[in-house]
């Protein structure tokens, strides 16, 4: 009886020990463990290093050119590449070495500023782009460009009434060792006239230059110019633009008609508003389109005392620059005559 018992035991035992290696097993394989990731290894790579990454030319001229030799070099371990050395507007710069620098050994790019006719302080980049990982390079150039003698301004706009005077002033001043005399002023109409009055009352060297216009161009738009001749031969003659429009009794607003791109069959139109200074009575009596291809509608504006003018494409111009225009005639008298102008780009 103990035998069979004992028996028994061995076996309730040996089967206990089967499931639990068996429960192990299948445990195992659920959970597997995790691979442990190789870490990737980091190869040579270039470094570009530049002695300097910004240069101040100081004070220069207008007009001039001046360069400057920023070096480089590799202090990587493996070949350095230059693929990009982009400068900004007024500036370049260019490579003097090659391409290619290998580790240890150096390279130069030159910087060439031009100051034009520009003036003040000015500060331009140049940026080089290589192989080397860590981000482009900027380098930096600065001048402070002295102007020896400036005019200004250098063109005038005049919005002038019929028969009525007016005047506008242009200054040329200039640097205290600069000696400059203005000997001669020219202008290409005897409606305008101009004096001369050097500076003074510790104000910058230079010439106060008073335009004046008597009134006597007729209605419309001008183009007119002043000739100021010098005695320095560095700067003999200086030309100053007057543009301007004068008006009379009747004013429009705007004084011309811009009609925009004409890209398809849809035909622009625009409206430009017709009065008088002073609020005057007058009619249009009428309005004539230099081209068929305009024509023009008249609309009266009783509150405003005054008219309004739709100006419209008939049918399409053909392509490139269209310019004509509208004449409009009034009841004023004398009787008043304007031409307006009308432009479009046909596409």
């Amino acid at each position: 009886m103990r035998d069979k018992i004992l028996s028994t035991l061995l076996l309730v035992l040996l089967i206990a020990g089967l499931l639990t290696g068996r429960a192990a097993a299948e445990a195992g394989a659920s959970v597997a463990p995790k691979p442990v990731a190789a870490k990737a290894a980091s190869g040579p790579a270039p470094s570009l290093v530049f002695n300097e990454l910004e240069h101040d030319f100081g004070e220069i001229g207008q007009r001039q050119s001046v360069k400057y030799i920023f070096k480089f070099r590799n202090e990587g371990d493996a070949l350095l590449v230059i693929e990009q050395v982009k400068a900004s507007c007024g500036c370049t710069g260019t490579l003097l070495s090659a391409e290619e620098i290998k580790p240890g050994e150096e390279g130069e790019i030159e910087v060439t500023f031009k100051s034009a006719m520009s003036s003040g302080k000015k500060k331009k980049s140049i940026t080089v782009t290589s192989n080397d990982p860590a981000k482009p390079v900027k380098l930096f150039i600065m001048a402070n460009i002295v102007v020896p003698l400036e005019l200004k301004p250098r063109q005038i706009y005049w919005v002038a009434d019929k028969d009525e005077t007016s005047k506008r002033l242009i200054e040329l001043v200039h640097r205290p060792d600069l000696d400059i005399n203005i000997v001669d002023l020219k202008l290409s109409s005897d409606a305008f006239k101009a004096s001369v009055t050097p500076k003074s009352g510790g104000q910058s060297p230079g010439y106060d230059i008073e335009v004046f216009f008597d009134g006597s161009l007729p209605v419309g738009r001008f183009r007119e110019t002043l000739t100021i001749t010098t005695d320095n031969k560095n700067y003999p003659t200086f030309t100053v633009a007057i543009r301007g429009n004068v008006s009379g009794l009747v004013r429009i607003v705007p004084n011309a008609i811009a009609l925009g791109v004409v890209k398809d069959d849809t035909l622009p139109s625009r409206a430009i508003r017709v009065y008088t200074k002073g609020n005057r009575d007058f009619e249009i009596t009428r309005i004539e389109p230099t081209s068929p291809l305009i024509t023009a509608e008249i609309i009266k504006d009783v509150e405003a005392n005054g008219y309004n003018v739709k100006v419209s494409l008939n049918s399409k111009p053909p392509k490139g620059a269209f310019s004509e225009k509208i004449r409009i005639e009034t009841s004023l008298d004398p009787a008043t005559t304007i031409d307006v102008a009308v432009y479009a780009y046909v596409q």
